[in-house]
């Protein structure tokens, strides 16, 4: 592994010109092609030294591209970079090579049908394409690649993938001879069936089957890595997945982060449909959420985290808000370069330029922390449904500009004990170990919001013969382990009366009333344990008439423990009516666990932001990015996501909170802003919000 510290290159060198071409194409990036990068303002360059198709250098593994004749194309780049102190990223397509298929046909992944899932299935410009199996002899093929390709002198390499395609039936792959046999001897069991869209429940050879899934990936990278370190051990990984952890397939990817450096989520708009096409209908919240993920992986082992921002069709002002958003959410924009908007990039260039310092030199601001249970995801959800929760939560935070990080299941008391709240948003699946932890976080200080089913199963999906939280959260229903999914029956509307301002102050909820509708979200029964006081209840209407406790506070040692039996969140594409205050309430709920904050922003929902504390000049950061925006004649937030102009947001305020905070500086640029009194209270007005700006507020 290579030692990145704040100076490596990687870090200072926060911009990628990116370029990744498809078959057969002949215009290949040349010596002119990197000055114009540089030009720009790019401090790396990344290109295909292996594409899906073919090898893009003199090779004795694989299989030349036909197309560059006598050319090595990576020794012309690579020596191009050297020219103007470029550093030079090769492209490695661990999810697809064709050529190796082609004398190897018998190692592509197969669905449980027996179907090759084609990866370019339609385009009739390209030849069918099928992954192989990592499983396979496959994986020593592709370290042989990298050793090779390492040889050549690269800086570092990009990885596209690895990950296991979707089958013709929609079913998740591997199920070739290979697997079959291997997962029999390791195991014992046979391949279990897997239906459309739904994992195949808590069965042991379900259990097994994930854990022979993530092995084999990971295995797979770890080989390659440590083949090419073996020849440079500077040379720097980065692993991209266009879907994160959320899903199956970026969720198994992202499994290999043991043998990389930086992992990668693409925040990019696709023009060609399907599964990626769904991308361009992603909110800032959506992608805000993309890439904490990101950062909440990568932080494990001091990781960063990239973002690959655009494509060739990617409209000027979205390019330029994709880069900074990236920024703001620390992590590196990778931008394809050249494309028809050369003015466009060279502005995302020097824009991501001004702001670099202050992600590199900072760390996020620990307030409040969502729980992504990885368990959960394989073992509890559908697909289509993984994190509703917590996505919920990360916007209701985001929309209300309120600190929000993420940890997982890999997180130690030392992880979450500078966080003032940790949620436990829909996290059904927690081990023992688990479990303790987040009890000595509460013993120590720490406050827990725990919602709907957190913990009634453990870390492979087993139904809990007896609830473990019950001390903590009271008795709750227990689901049967043959039904896992909510039913309607769960998604009543209920009513929660606020009026006594117990459990948010009443001024949050302002002028929507103290009368708060729960639309459609998941609830189980619950009732408080001994010495927990009920804050509020719910009331279902008539004809049902039910009612319960909707938030159950305890005291434990030195900390507090609140328990809603309401998947709040959850619902939260599918109620925008009701959103408005069930946002501002879970919002409250947070403030009144974690307490003030140094700074207060006020600002429409359509502004988000990040805050960091800096270490030099010693101050917190404070990203705003604007997410309102015109297409076409209409103004837009939220469901779409292209932009073709900003709209300016005018009159955000930030309040001073802490006496100690004396000085606020606007970045880029340096503009000192004055700070108004009006008795006790302090803020600062900002200028109109295009499209992002950071404050450095300092003692």
């Amino acid at each position: 592994m290579a030692r990145i510290t704040a100076r490596h290159w990687i870090n200072d060198r926060f911009v990628v010109a990116f370029r990744n071409y498809g078959w057969p194409d002949p215009h290949f990036p040349d010596e002119r092609w990197v000055a114009d990068a540089a030009k720009l303002g790019a401090r790396v360059v990344c290109v295909d030294a292996h594409s899906q198709f073919r090898a893009n250098y003199d090779t004795r593994i694989s299989r030349k591209n036909e197309l560059l004749g006598e050319r090595d194309l990576v020794r012309e780049l690579l020596d191009a970079c050297r020219k103007r102190d470029l550093k030079f990223m090769a492209y490695i397509p661990a999810g697809h090579f064709i050529n190796y298929l082609d004398a190897h046909p018998e190692h592509a992944c197969v669905d449980s049908s027996g179907e090759k899932p084609y990866s370019f299935k339609g385009r009739s410009d390209l030849p069918d394409s099928f992954c192989p199996c990592h499983a396979s002899p496959f994986k020593e093929f592709f370290a042989q690649v990298l050793e090779e390709v390492a040889r050549l002198g690269v800086d570092a390499f990009y990885f596209d993938g690895p990950f296991l395609p979707t089958g013709a039936d929609g079913a998740i792959t591997c199920y070739c001879d290979t697997c079959r046999e291997l997962f029999r001897r390791q195991t014992g069991f046979d391949l279990p069936p897997h239906s459309p869209g739904a994992p195949g429940g808590d069965t042991p050879e379900w259990r097994a089957f994930i854990d022979f899934r993530y092995r084999n990936l990971g295995e797979m990278m770890q080989l390659g890595c440590d083949r090419a370190r073996a020849v440079n051990p500077k040379l720097i990984f980065v692993l991209n997945s266009y879907d994160g952890r959320m899903k199956w397939q970026g969720a198994q990817s992202y499994e290999c982060n043991a043998a990389v450096d930086i992992l990668q989520t693409e925040a990019d708009q696709n023009e060609e449909g399907g599964d990626v096409g769904v991308q361009r209908h992603l909110s800032p919240v959506q992608n805000l959420l993309r890439e904490i993920l990101l950062l909440e992986a990568g932080s494990e082992r001091g990781r960063r985290a990239s973002a690959y921002v655009s494509s060739p069709t990617v409209p000027p002002h979205e390019l330029v808000f994709r880069t900074l958003a990236t920024l703001a959410t620390g992590a590196a924009p990778y931008i394809y370069t050249p494309n028809a908007r050369v003015e466009a990039q060279r502005q995302a260039y020097r824009e991501a330029g001004k702001r670099a310092r202050f992600v590199s030199q900072g760390e996020r601001f620990p307030y409040a922390a969502i729980w992504m249970s990885r368990p959960t995801r394989d073992f509890y959800w559908r697909e289509s449904t993984a994190f509703q929760g917590e996505h919920g939560w990360l916007r209701a935070l985001a929309e209300e500009h309120l600190p929000v990080s993420f940890v997982n299941d890999r997180a130690d008391f030392a992880r979450l004990r500078p966080f003032r709240v940790v949620i436990l948003a829909a996290a059904a699946c927690l081990s023992d170990s688990s479990l303790q932890i987040l009890r000595r976080y509460v013993e120590a200080g720490g406050n827990l919001l725990a919602c709907w089913r957190s913990g009634q199963y453990d870390e492979q999906g087993r139904a809990r013969p007896d609830d473990p939280l019950q001390e903590l959260f009271g008795r709750r229903a227990l689901t049967p382990p043959s039904r896992l999914i909510p039913s309607w029956g769960e998604r009543d509307s209920f009513n929660v009366d606020l009026a006594d301002g117990r459990l948010v102050p009443l001024e949050t909820c302002g002028e929507y009333g103290t009368n708060l509708t729960v639309a459609r979200a998941p609830r189980i029964d619950a009732a408080p344990a001994d010495g927990a006081e009920v804050l509020a209840g719910y009331r279902v209407p008539p004809p049902r008439e039910q009612s319960g406790p909707f938030v159950i506070e305890r005291k434990i040692g030195r900390g507090r423990v609140w328990y809603t039996p309401v998947d709040l969140g959850a619902n939260q594409l599918e109620t925008h009516t009701a959103w408005i205050l069930e946002r501002r309430v879970m919002a409250g709920i947070v403030k009144r666990l974690g307490g003030k904050l140094p700074v207060e922003i006020e600002a429409p929902a359509c502004v988000l932001a990040t805050f960091y504390r800096l270490a030099e000049p010693k101050a917190l950061a404070v990203h705003l990015m604007n997410g309102l925006f015109v297409e076409g004649a209409r103004v837009h937030w939220y469901l779409d996501y292209i932009r073709e102009k900003p709209f300016p947001v005018p009159g955000i305020k930030v309040y001073l909170k802490n006496d100690g905070l004396k000085r606020v500086v606007l970045q880029p640029g340096g503009r000192k802003l004055k700070i108004k009194r009006d008795g006790a209270t302090r803020w600062v007005d900002l200028p109109r919000l295009e499209s992002h700006f950071i404050l450095t507020i300092q003692t």
